[in-house]
């Protein structure tokens, strides 16, 4: 098989690592996710309702992004994570928690360089799970860690249509969620 007749070049300029937010559509709610052409979706996604989802907000440097390519019988996928760190429990983040769990959804994630890409599909939807640590010591950490987890056969496509959050307006840690968030 030829490679196609382009070359990687290092990037110049910044380069931030991290996310700044991610949103979570439940599964039951998204219509139609657009094709990508060059790894890139340039339409909105067809939604049922636009205000069905959950803004994840989280102090900077908690928020991941991980795509590890892998093989099996079937042939090549990704196994796609996102992780994030909310500090402190308490009794306002418990409901949060129980509306996402066992939910089947996509995410629209949007990193520090203030890209946007889609993670899972209809046919390949993300799963959401909590892990509490309260820490042993007193200068240990009490948080919970969210992942939002699946394997696609597709890399996750950019984004174009909308940014989450407009660039250079989100500067500290605003606690929680944004939540128009229904089961469906």
């Amino acid at each position: 098989m030829a490679l196609p007749l382009k070359h990687i070049y290092p990037v110049c300029g910044s380069n931030l690592g991290g996310l700044s937010v991610i949103r979570v559509i439940p599964v039951a709610n998204v219509v139609a996710i657009p094709d990508s052409i060059g790894g890139i979706i340039q339409q909105p996604l067809q939604l049922l309702d636009d205000t069905n989802y959950a803004d994840i907000f989280f102090p900077i440097g908690e928020g991941s992004y991980e795509e590890p390519q892998a093989e099996d019988e079937h042939g090549t996928f990704f196994k796609q994570k996102l992780k994030t760190f909310i500090p402190k429990d308490g009794p306002e983040f418990y409901d949060i928690y129980a509306a996402l769990t066992g939910i089947k959804a996509i995410a629209l994630y949007q990193d520090n360089n203030g890209f946007t890409k889609v993670v899972g599909s209809k046919d390949f939807p993300l799963s959401f799970s909590t892990d509490l640590n309260t820490g042993r010591r007193t200068r240990d950490t009490n948080g919970t860690d969210l992942v939002l987890s699946g394997d696609s056969d597709i890399r996750a496509p950019f984004y174009l249509h909308a940014e989450i959050i407009p660039d250079n307006t989100r500067k500290r840690f605003s606690a929680g969620f944004t939540f128009g968030f229904r089961r469906t």
